[in-house]
């Protein structure tokens, strides 16, 4: 196979593979994170105090679960493995919901601090 050289004086094979890598490595960190929204999300959901806020909850369960599945389809077209990886930051971001949880009696869970956290997982996944 012939490679051409690049702006940068390396070759392009070799610099497609750095970007691939990159890519499946983001794709699963992305696909990692929206898996865990599907452990935590019925979590919150069943703590919130209204029925809006339960309503907001299933339907970002919802978005989740369709981008789950465009995530897969991305992965089965580039004919990779589906494989999840949940970073730090989605990790504390749960840590924090457990706290405020388990603070709370079930179906009382404000608003406020159920969708500060929401959006703050919101804007690291999107």
């Amino acid at each position: 196979m012939e490679q051409t050289i690049g702006m940068q004086g390396r070759p392009q094979d070799k610099q497609k593979s750095r970007l691939e890598g990159l890519f499946l490595e983001e794709l699963s960190e992305l696909y990692g994170t929206e898996q865990h929204q599907l452990l935590v999300l019925p979590l919150l959901k069943k703590a919130a105090s209204s029925l809006k806020l339960q309503n907001v909850l299933a339907s970002h369960l919802h978005d989740t679960r369709e981008q789950i599945e465009r995530i897969e389809k991305i992965f089965q077209m580039l004919r990779q493995p589906a494989e999840a990886r949940t970073s730090e930051a989605i990790l504390g971001i749960t840590r924090e919901m457990e706290v405020v949880i388990a603070a709370t009696v079930t179906g009382t869970l404000p608003a406020m601090p159920a969708l500060l956290l929401l959006r703050k997982s919101w804007s690291i996944t999107r």
